[in-house]
């Protein structure tokens, strides 16, 4: 009897153990199963240099021009010179996409020894790219050229905790007079945050007019109700930005729309929007899944249970099933010895 007792002890207590690895397998899996999938990716933690060296740059040969340089879509690329001769010079740098537009992006000016000028890129497009740089010189001197790849655009504007619920990100290519339209379904009662940034740097040597990108900007509501957020807004950049949030009445789709007013020929755009929480109290609602191709995908819902919880369950429900068996097993036991 006592072999017998034994045994069905061990057996409970297996499936005991078996219980309590299935239930926190699936919690774990539930917990891991709402990464964001539509976003293009957390912040790198360190740049990738793509070129860091010293240059002659003579009289008779001023440029220096890179060819086919590989570019990762909507990262930012740093562009930084430095003279490391006892002259001084101006530099130019313009840059070729590959569909060969070209970008006018710096004119540095009274560049001494040791002055080191970083000038940002932020890519709408993966492809070759080509850049050069031309001195503006009258002595042959030596230049340090660095091209660095550095984090995703806005992304090292956006805080960590936001990543993760961006709902809508891109970078464009724009001119002046150019229209972006994005419809987003939004949810009612709730808050979204705005982000625009100017990611590619502008020169200065057409004058001090040109280095400004403005902007038209206004959302639509399913009811067709227009609310203007901008007239003629300047867009932060390249290392700042502009933001807002924009609280919602009703769900549906909302229309947002941006004009640009520029002038130069190419710039480009970044803007993301996130998901920034509830404004009233939630009674019973229950929200569509935004289903546009950068959007949260309907299954990406965060399941998530405290490690001290789930613990918690396994004793409990450990205890309801162990105990009530281990007393009917030693009652037994108890009436076999009597006997």
């Amino acid at each position: 009897m006592d072999i017998k007792s034994t045994k069905i002890k061990k057996f409970f207590f297996l499936l005991i153990f078996l219980f309590s690895f299935l239930i926190s397998s699936s919690i774990i899996n539930a917990s891991n199963s709402g990464e964001f999938d539509s976003r293009v990716s957390r912040l790198n933690t360190s740049d990738i240099t793509l070129i860091d060296k010293v240059y002659t740059f003579t009289v008779e040969e001023p440029n220096l021009l890179f060819n086919d340089l590989i570019f990762e879509k909507f990262y930012t690329y740093y562009f930084s010179v430095t003279v490391v001769s006892p002259h001084v010079c101006a530099m130019d740098i313009m840059l070729w996409d590959p569909t060969g537009d070209k970008y006018y992006l710096s004119f540095e000016e009274n560049m001494a020894q040791g002055d080191e000028r970083e000038i940002p890129f932020g890519t709408a497009m993966k492809g070759e790219y080509d850049i050069q740089f031309s001195a503006k010189l009258t002595e042959n001197m030596n230049i340090r050229v660095k091209i660095e790849r550095g984090v995703k655009v806005l992304y090292d504007k956006i805080m960590a905790q936001e990543q993760s619920k961006i709902m809508y990100y891109n970078v464009s290519k724009v001119s002046d007079g150019a229209l972006l339209t994005k419809d987003l379904l939004f949810n009612t009662d709730k808050s979204y945050k705005f982000y625009f940034s100017r990611v590619s740097a502008i020169s200065k040597k057409f004058g001090a007019s040109s280095y400004y990108v403005l902007m038209d900007h206004f959302i639509q509501d399913p009811e067709g109700i227009r609310f203007k957020i901008y007239r003629n807004e300047e867009i932060a950049g390249p290392n700042n930005i502009t933001k807002y949030k924009f609280g919602t009445q009703i769900t549906g789709y909302y229309i947002v729309t941006i004009i640009i007013n520029c002038q130069v020929d190419w710039v480009n755009i970044a803007y993301a929007v996130v998901d920034d929480g509830h404004i009233s109290d939630e009674i019973e609602q229950e929200y569509p899944v935004n289903s546009t191709t950068n959007s949260t995908a309907a299954n990406n819902v965060r399941i998530y249970i405290p490690q001290g919880w789930a613990i918690g369950v396994f004793v409990f429900f450990g205890a309801m099933i162990g105990i009530p068996i281990m007393v009917v097993v030693n009652r037994k036991k108890k009436n076999a010895t009597s006997l």
